[in-house]
């Protein structure tokens, strides 16, 4: 028996090696159903993206009135359209409790596949709140994006305030009327981190077939002396022709 000992101690460690990828062990994966910000490194290679991506640029910021905004984006990374997008995020105090959670949805309610926009989850300041996670997206497949509504001329604007506008027009070149149309802004510091997501619309909110009108969305919650760039998407309540 003692000359089998180092036989089966070879084939136990040989065992490891296929279960765990020598020389690389795999990390554990989380049990919560929490996203995971921090990437989990495997046998020296990095997770692969997610189809409905939230991403790790996200923010958190308190107004003067104790509102906690949490804004981040949401990518799409399938070959199609998705709607209905929801992101959940759970607020918690210094020990990792969950003090209490809320959702916001994703605007436009149609996303393309391989474009993004933002998210703002906003709720009354819990007390102790210290830091908080985001679930992975919820989301519909299908869905028909606003292709015939055009975003022109958007242009950037910092205030000595802090304030920040996005001015500019869309032009509806569907057949028919497109109700309650707007942009959709998310806005971004100098190093890309989501700091502020707004939905505003058009003058007059309506637009006729053909029809173009001006628009100015403007993040007011903060000061936006950081500001570095934006990302538009355009939104409306019709469902498109």
């Amino acid at each position: 028996m003692k000359r089998h000992k180092p036989i089966l101690a070879i084939l136990i460690v040989a065992g490891l090696i296929i279960l765990t990828g020598s020389p690389g062990f795999a990390a554990p994966l989380p049990q919560t159903g929490e996203v995971v910000y921090m990437p989990l490194i495997a046998n020296g290679q990095k997770p692969p993206q997610a189809l409905v991506e939230v991403r790790s640029n996200h923010f958190a910021y308190v107004t003067s009135t104790n509102k906690l905004h949490i804004v981040g984006e949401v990518q799409n990374n399938t070959t199609g359209a998705i709607h209905l997008i929801q992101v959940n995020a759970r607020i918690k105090n210094g020990s990792g409790q969950e003090l209490t959670s809320k959702s916001a949805f994703v605007f436009p309610t149609a996303l393309p596949a391989g474009e993004k926009s933002c998210f703002d989850i906003n709720l009354d300041a819990p007390v102790g709140w210290v830091t908080y996670s985001l679930d992975p997206a919820t989301y519909t497949t299908g869905g028909t994006p606003f292709t015939n509504l055009v975003l022109l001329n958007p242009a950037g604007t910092l205030f000595p305030s802090g304030n920040y506008a996005i001015t500019g027009q869309i032009r509806n070149d569907y057949a028919v009327t497109m109700n309650i149309v707007g942009p959709v802004g998310t806005l971004y510091d100098t190093n890309g981190k989501v700091i502020g997501c707004k939905l505003t619309t058009v003058t007059g909110n309506n637009l006729t077939a053909g029809q173009t009108s001006e628009f100015n969305l403007v993040f007011i919650d903060r000061d936006n002396f950081d500001a570095g760039s934006y990302h538009l998407m355009v939104s409306s309540t019709s469902s498109p022709p």
